[in-house]
């Protein structure tokens, strides 16, 4: 009797094996762009939600001197358009402004002659007083491919209407 010969097993892959390693292969590729797409959208949405957090402090700042401002010395009430500075008395009655500067939103002290930078990244700073003790600002910040706007009005509690 003769032996039983064994099937000779070919070295290499059979088809069937390639096509599913492709398939995993570019299955996992697949997962792994869709990943680094959630993570560059996560980014620009964490650097959108910081910009809005920056205005909103900026808003708080500027709230907080205006409010309890004594009186507007520029823009006048007299103006129809918008300026791009404003001058007031602070509550010590001191001359202080907010302007816009190549370096960004400016508070300048008149009396103490001190500066300080407020916001680096505005594009635009425009007010007008409204009627005596009612401001009306604008801060326009620009920023890659995102425009944010503030648009502000707020009484003072030191003017009378």
């Amino acid at each position: 009797m003769k032996p039983a010969k064994k099937p000779v097993r070919h070295q290499g892959f059979t088809m069937i094996e390639l096509v599913v390693v492709a398939g995993l292969v570019a299955l996992l590729g697949m997962l792994f762009v869709r990943g680094m797409n959630m993570t560059a959208n996560s980014v620009d949405i964490q650097e959108r939600m910081d910009m809005m957090a920056r205005i909103r402090n900026t808003s708080y700042l500027m709230s907080k001197e205006l409010s309890y401002s004594a009186g507007f010395l520029y823009p006048p009430l007299s103006a129809t358009g918008f300026s791009s500075h404003m001058i007031f008395r602070n509550a010590l009655n001191e001359i202080v402004g907010f302007f816009l500067s190549p370096e960004g939103l400016m508070f300048f002290n008149y009396t103490q002659n001190v500066n300080r930078l407020i916001f680096p990244e505005v594009a635009s700073f425009q007010c007008r007083l409204v009627n005596q003790n009612l401001v009306e600002y604008t801060l326009r910040v620009k920023k890659k491919n995102a425009d944010f706007t503030l648009w502000n009005q707020l009484s003072t509690f030191n003017t009378l209407p």
